[in-house]
């Protein structure tokens, strides 16, 4: 299965940090150890939103809600191509605490993330059309991969 973390939504604060490039890191990471798993014949893609702004953005930066793409072709006239073709995608949004991931550092960042993430899947209500969503599996090997890199992993 491909996990996707989508371009992260960071607050202005985070334009001379690494924290961009620590996250593709982690995308990376995440390919590689779930490159050959399968949790279901209804998600081939696992796209995953970071939000992470200053108190002042947070008003304009919600997370948005679970969504399932079986097949969807978006028409947006400024994007050509395959692009606009989604097809067994989940998408899900969440919050990571701006001031503890703004001062840390990769691995500490890793941490923050590995351990938000799996708070919010073991919340998570999957669309009810992915029923056959193995999702106990997929968050033990998220919390796998994430002890796997090093994380110290305080969450169930």
């Amino acid at each position: 299965m491909e996990i996707a973390l989508n371009p992260p939504v960071l607050s202005i604060e985070f334009d001379n940090t690494t924290k961009f490039q620590e996250i593709l890191s982690l995308e990376e990471k995440m390919n590689v150890f779930f490159k050959d798993r399968f949790y279901s014949d209804s998600v081939e893609s696992y796209y995953i939103e970071f939000i992470c702004v200053s108190p002042a953005f947070r008003p304009f930066n919600k997370p948005k809600r679970t969504k399932y793409y079986s097949d969807v072709t978006l028409n947006n006239p400024f994007i050509q191509g395959e692009k606009n073709h989604f097809c067994k995608i989940l998408a899900v949004s969440m919050d990571l605490d701006f001031e503890s991931f703004y001062q840390s550092n990769e691995k500490e960042g890793f941490n923050i993330i590995g351990n938000t993430l799996l708070k919010f899947l073991e919340s998570l209500k999957y669309p009810q059309v992915i029923k056959s969503f193995d999702k106990n599996r997929f968050n033990n090997d998220m919390k796998d991969f994430f002890v796997q890199i090093g994380c110290t992993i305080v969450t169930p």
